[in-house]
């Protein structure tokens, strides 16, 4: 396979965008014919999200009457780029929005630095338990405040996982992982998701040691790139020193109050 290492951001974007988001199980997608996505919450209310908007400007009233049709009573966030219906964060601070954090779309091209996937990561395992996986979601809870699975919810998410869908951790003590994060091979490229380090232990490599591994298991013949949605305050930082470089922005907005 021939890589183009001199892709613009919007050649990436093009690759990436063939391939639906990383969504909340149980959740529902839908899409629109301007290349909008967003998901329809499970029961509990979780996984509402809108992931893109390009619906025109003109018709950002008819799109919002669509959402409250859709998503009443629990309001999605919003992730927001440049790619972006314009004028969108003008509407969502109308609505009763409010910026919640600043995200860095991030992008390293295979094959990696050969000093960095050298490194091994003997203390990081893939989830194929039970165990395994409870450890991740409590770890989950305490960072994200992500709700915790009863034993039919980590059976259900056990299987999502695969040769294209797979989880990593660095185990902890009792039901608490020390790190953890997954990641999702598509044709052509690879998304990093769910990066994550017990407040405790951050700023001890485990969170590098976490990345090693996942990218360890990619193939530069059937992958030409790695991507990731990188918070600006916490992996942003590791991942443009280990060679990643960002593509664009991305703002995420809450509703603050009913819009």
């Amino acid at each position: 396979m021939t890589h183009a290492t001199n892709r613009t951001p919007s050649e990436y974007w093009e690759i990436m965008e063939q391939t639906p988001p990383e969504i909340w199980p149980g959740s529902t997608p839908w899409s629109d014919p301007w290349g909008s996505f967003g998901t329809i919450p499970d029961g509990a209310g979780l996984g509402s999200m809108v992931e893109r908007t390009r619906v025109p400007s003109a018709d950002l009233p008819r799109f919002w009457t669509d959402l409250e049709c859709r998503y009443k009573p629990h309001w999605p966030r919003f992730r927001v780029g440049s790619r972006d219906t314009s004028g969108l964060t003008e509407w969502l601070a109308r609505a009763g929005y409010r910026c919640e954090r600043t995200e860095t779309v991030m992008v390293l091209d295979l094959p990696m630095p050969r000093g960095f996937v050298e490194e091994q990561a003997r203390t990081v395992h893939e989830v194929d338990t039970p165990t395994g996986l409870n450890q991740i979601i409590h770890l989950d809870h305490l960072v994200f405040k992500d709700p915790i699975l009863d034993a039919d919810g980590l059976a259900q998410e056990l299987k999502r996982l695969g040769n294209d869908r797979r989880l990593f951790f660095i185990p902890g003590v009792g039901d608490l992982a020390w790190a953890a994060g997954g990641i999702s091979l598509f044709p052509r490229w690879a998304l990093l998701w769910g990066g994550e380090t017990h407040p405790d232990y951050r700023h001890q490599g485990f969170y590098r040691q976490v990345l090693k591994a996942r990218l360890q298991i990619l193939h530069p013949e059937k992958t030409e790139f790695v991507a990731v949605i990188a918070d600006d305050s916490t992996s942003m930082p590791i991942l443009d020193k280990i060679g990643f470089r960002a593509i664009g922005q991305a703002t995420v907005w809450a509703p603050h109050e009913h819009p």
